[in-house]
């Protein structure tokens, strides 16, 4: 996940802009919020009120205007399990002039940031944080961010409705990750919520191909292809020891920072431990749907050791257009990343052992070899 766009201040808490009828649903579904976090949603309720006017004023303005609007070039999707590198190669196709894409301003305000970025843009860009909070990816406004995140601001089938309420993760990732359970209501709820929320994002970036990164979409192919039949698609894989580290750290630091629960590390494996292998088999399974030549699978090693090659490459095989245009800011991008610091994790053999009893499939597919052990 894109990481949400906070400081320890309230104000920047990724609900904290939500429509106050979004929030109550989130709260009365919840499940519960712990006692130490009253104060929180107590504060998030009352500025959940406050930017009412901000969204009346949008739909004033704006309605007409996206009802016209029209997503002509089919979507590029980044598809790939959390901490795979998806933000990377993100960051990476979003130096493209040709593309646009869901910038983290919008995921925060995604009711309201057509009027907002006149306004509040420029105070949430003092405001923010230059990093994420749990790797050292650089974190601003107007930089690539996940779609998923502006849609738990906007709906609640959403998956990261769980980085909130932590307790609810297992019954969204099947809702909303796989799809699986929801009435036909739910779905076209989703289905309008989403394109609604890419309209925007088109609307101020016409002609423009969008570039969209989540992994929730991983899950999400069919519904994909419903709505964009010719989308593109660039998935990417990584050794699963690294991608279990480094997922478990994500979500615990999350859940701390952002989350209303506080589930304990065992259950939080647990989660890890089962959406892994649910979601990569489900992209195995229905990748077979994509048309041929609209698909290209990336090794993140691949990416990581020659990026260019790898992105001319990629435009080649799904015959995107625009290379000789793109590839100079690809490269001055590459170069300004020159001195990133990857977090390093230690594996003991316990933890080695559970992941090759969890994730043995993708072990084989891949030929990852077992890591060095540190005990």
């Amino acid at each position: 996940m894109g990481a949400p766009a906070v400081s320890r201040s309230l104000l920047f808490h990724p609900l904290a802009m939500n429509s106050h009828r979004h929030w109550r649903q989130l709260y009365r579904e919840s499940g519960g919020i712990n006692p130490s976090h009253a104060m929180r949603a107590h504060l998030i309720n009352l500025l959940s009120i406050l930017w009412a006017p901000l969204r009346r004023a949008e739909d004033l303005c704006y309605s007409t205007a996206l009802e016209r609007t029209e997503i002509t070039t089919p979507p590029l999707f980044v598809l790939g399990h959390w901490r795979t590198g998806t933000t990377h190669l993100h960051n990476l196709l979003c130096q493209d002039p040709a593309t646009c894409y869901v910038n983290t301003f919008q995921t925060l305000l995604p009711d309201s940031f057509l009027v907002g970025r006149h306004t509040v843009q420029s105070l949430i860009a003092r405001s923010m944080p230059k990093k994420r909070h749990m790797d050292n990816v650089s974190l601003g406004a107007d930089l690539p961010q996940e779609e998923e995140m502006a849609m738990a601001n906007i709906s609640p089938h959403s998956f990261y409705v769980g980085l909130y309420f932590p307790n609810r993760m297992p019954e969204l990732f099947t809702r909303y990750v796989l799809f699986e359970g929801l009435t036909p209501r739910e779905h076209a709820e989703w289905k309008q919520a989403y394109l609604s929320l890419l309209k925007k994002v088109a609307y101020v970036n016409p002609g423009k191909r969008l570039v969209l990164k989540s992994p929730t979409n991983t899950g999400r192919i069919p519904q994909l292809l419903e709505l964009f039949p010719d989308a593109k698609f660039i998935y990417l894989h990584r050794d699963p020891f690294r991608v279990f580290k480094s997922t478990m750290h994500l979500f615990e630091t999350t859940f701390d920072l952002v989350g209303f629960q506080h589930p304990p590390k065992e259950q939080i494996e647990r989660y890890v431990h089962d959406f892994f292998p649910r979601l990569v088999e489900k992209y195995e399974a229905d990748k077979t749907l994509i048309p041929k030549g609209n698909l290209v699978e990336i090794p993140y090693d691949t990416l990581s050791s020659d990026g260019l090659r790898t992105l001319a490459s990629a435009y080649e095989s799904l015959s995107l257009p625009g290379w000789d245009a793109a590839k100079p800011h690809i490269a001055a991008y590459l170069d300004s990343q020159a001195g990133y610091e990857k977090n390093v994790f230690r594996m003991d053999r316990a933890t080695v052992e559970r992941i090759e009893a969890n994730w043995g499939a993708e072990l084989q597919r891949h030929a990852y070899e077992r890591p060095a052990l540190s005990d």
